[in-house]
């Protein structure tokens, strides 16, 4: 956590950059930052938070693209500080987003995951089965998890009798952030700090950092009751 502050103090805002990083014009998606830059101001707005600072970028299609940091920072009457950084990037395919917190982190999985039903997991496993054999020698039936992660890619994370998946993330250009080049995320999982995750769009995104933000907050003040 205290790496990142230090570097989202450092970093130069997201249209700062933009100005010094203008891309090409013969480049295909030369219009990427400016697209971003929108975007992702636009996030900030709806957050009620500074424009955010470019703390790495990463490319995609030939095209120097930011890695954006958002920062919530709040000091409560009598409390230990409240700090929250959200980092993402964009690739042009999906989005990628790291959240870091000062607090330990306990909302629902629904607020950045997607639901499988029972009836999905039946349908996805006679699809692994039919692409190889293996699967139904392997694991036993579809209630067996194990197999999912191994055929997808993605885990599923149980709870109360519903599924989540936690899309893996390759996290490219956040990695750099961090001096194991291979550092090792974590999906959500409830009680940790730090986790990576895939929103579904700007939207989810804003709504997931607001959420999130929101049951930080509540989870303090309600300690004292």
């Amino acid at each position: 956590m205290d790496s990142l502050t230090k570097q989202y103090e450092q970093a130069l805002t997201l249209s700062d950059w933009s100005d010094l990083n203008t891309p090409d014009k013969d480049l295909i998606y030369n219009s990427g930052i400016g697209s971003q830059r929108k975007t992702m101001s636009g996030v900030s707005l709806v957050l009620g938070l500074d424009q955010p600072r470019v703390i790495s970028y990463h490319a995609s299609k030939s095209v120097k693209l930011p890695v954006s940091a958002y920062r919530f920072f709040k000091e409560p009457h009598g409390k230990e500080p409240v700090e929250l950084i959200a980092v993402v990037r964009d690739n042009f395919y999906d989005l990628n987003c790291l959240i870091s917190s000062s607090h330990e982190l306990n909302f629902d999985y629904s607020i950045v995951y997607p639901e499988l039903s029972h009836q999905e997991l039946v349908e996805k496993f006679a699809k692994a089965v039919s692409y190889n054999p293996k699967y139904a020698s392997d694991y036993s039936s579809s209630r067996d998890l194990t197999w999912y992660k191994d055929y997808t890619g993605n885990a599923l994370i149980e709870e109360n009798g519903k599924l989540y998946i936690a899309y893996h993330c390759h996290a490219e250009g956040i990695r750099k952030l961090f001096d194991d080049e291979y550092y090792n995320f974590k999906s959500y999982t409830k009680g940790i700090k730090q986790f990576i995750f895939s929103p579904s769009g700007y939207a989810h995104l804003a709504r997931s950092i607001d959420v999130i933000i929101n049951h930080i907050m509540k989870s303090i003040y309600s300690e004292d009751k």
